[in-house]
């Protein structure tokens, strides 16, 4: 009886042949998967905060107007002399882009907005509030200002409500929007130009 015993290549046995053949590929197949998602994600943070420079671009127009309608009311209310002819208000703060179906920040701009500004010092209000602040304004001050111009030849009420000096009322109100408004969108400006936005 001849024993015959089957001897292996060294190919096969080796560790080395184990690492080439299924190890190193294997390495390579995984790192190459996190690398395509992470390159996603990155050009979905990039997209997303292109998106809100874009929301908020029109948030910053509508305030500002509503801001220069608020000061220009506020100097014919506390000019000296006969109370003008006609309406003293001078015209009603545009909300539309808020009216007309946005009616908060969407959540993946907020979530960029956050990330984004975790080591920024807050202009006037923290950005992590941005939806709060603004609901406020366009659904709280602007209403306001919309009451008071009701009562067209108020001068008292109207210089009550616009005067700048209090520190919470509807001019400092909207002042503290904008410079919120302004600071998040140079936070996503700033973050869509990385390479690695956060």
């Amino acid at each position: 009886m001849d024993i015959k015993c089957v001897v292996l290549p060294d190919s096969f046995t080796s560790i080395g042949y184990i690492v080439k053949s299924i190890v190193f590929p294997l390495v390579v197949a995984i790192l190459g998967y996190i690398a395509v998602n992470r390159l996603g994600e990155w050009k979905d943070r990039k997209n997303t905060s292109i998106l809100g420079i874009a929301i908020i671009d029109t948030l910053i127009e509508e305030v500002q107007t509503g801001l220069r309608i608020y000061k220009e009311t506020y100097e014919r209310a506390t000019a000296a002399g006969p109370i003008p002819t006609g309406p003293i208000a001078t015209g009603i703060p545009p909300k539309s882009s808020w009216d007309n179906g946005m009616n908060t920040i969407p959540d993946k701009v907020l979530l960029r907005i956050i990330a984004a500004s975790r080591n920024v010092e807050p202009a006037s209000f923290p950005l992590v509030q941005i939806r709060s602040h603004c609901k406020n304004y366009f659904d709280i001050i602007t209403t306001n200002f919309e009451l008071a111009a009701q009562d067209q030849f108020s001068r008292e009420r109207l210089k009550s409500v616009l005067d700048p000096s209090i520190e919470h009322g509807l001019m400092k109100g909207t002042e503290n929007v904008l410079k919120m408004l302004n600071q998040a969108k140079d936070v996503l400006a700033d973050n869509s130009k990385k390479c690695f936005p956060d």
